[in-house]
């Protein structure tokens, strides 16, 4: 099939990324509308200073909007000041990290990559206690025979596979199942 066909189709939901029901998910266009056009990745992008300086705003921005949880008591809604997720998401989502650190990390990923992933810590009871940002461009989502979503995250020449439980995924526009990285589809 020709490229403007697979492109053609493609704008439709045939083939490509958003036809991706099983297996491996990507959030790359199968193929470039324009022949020969530039292939700059988010590392290169980010040293155009204009790039860099809209991330930079968005990521940092909304990094800093206050981030509340809720629970709901005798059908009225206040905050969660007593949870765990309270403390994880609004106070300290790791050891390392302040949440406006962590979440400009996540606003990172998902602007330049389409994704934010975070592996979620638990402790022996399954509660979460921690949250820890991995890099999108080291993560692969597979959606199993089963219809569970594995994810297989690539850190030190070693494989993590985690269960669906176990990563918070956040997703730009996509199929469903993965989000699309805006700068695929530019430089298609």
């Amino acid at each position: 099939m020709n490229r403007f066909l697979t492109s053609f189709l493609g704008w439709f939901g045939w083939g490509g990324a958003l036809g991706q029901h099983s297996g491996q998910q990507s959030g790359a266009p199968s193929s470039a509308l324009i022949e020969g056009s530039s292939n700059i990745g988010p590392d290169g992008a980010m040293q155009l200073s204009t790039v860099w300086s809209c991330v930079w705003l968005l990521a940092n921005t909304i990094a800093t909007l206050p981030f509340f949880v809720y629970t709901q008591k005798d059908g009225m809604r206040e905050l969660a000041r007593d949870t765990m997720l309270w403390v994880i998401l609004h106070d300290s989502p790791n050891s390392r990290m302040t949440p406006v650190e962590f979440w400009v990390a996540m606003l990172l990923n998902l602007i330049l990559r389409g994704n934010a992933y975070a592996r979620i810590e638990r402790d022996e009871n399954g509660e979460a206690e921690a949250l820890w940002p991995m890099a999108a461009d080291q993560v692969e989502m597979h959606i199993l025979d089963d219809g569970s979503v594995a994810y297989k995250y690539y850190i030190g020449g070693n494989v993590a596979v985690l269960s669906e439980d176990s990563v918070l995924h956040i997703k730009e526009i996509g199929n469903g199942n993965i989000g699309f990285a805006r700068l695929d589809y530019m430089r298609a």
